[in-house]
């Protein structure tokens, strides 16, 4: 696999996983502060902001480190 198709893979994986848990991030803000409280979510939105959608916005956090370090790597073996 070339190099430039890999780091097309991860930053495409990156934007993915992070667009996916983005309509989240207002409903943990607002309960970060308290204007708003987990018992006014509804099932569904109290599973995806509690359950699964934090690990979305994790994954996708963790394939822009793993982006930076292979571009990183790649400019120090270069040289």
């Amino acid at each position: 696999m070339s190099a430039r198709l890999l780091g097309f893979a991860l930053w495409g994986t990156t934007a993915l996983l992070v667009l996916h848990a983005a309509p989240s991030v207002p409903d943990w803000i607002a309960l970060a502060v308290g204007s708003r409280s987990a018992a006014g979510l509804d099932a569904m939105a109290r599973f995806a902001t509690f359950g699964y959608e934090p690990f979305f916005l994790a994954g996708g956090l963790l394939f822009a480190v793993a982006s930076l370090g292979r571009r990183a790597l790649g400019r120090s073996v270069g040289r």
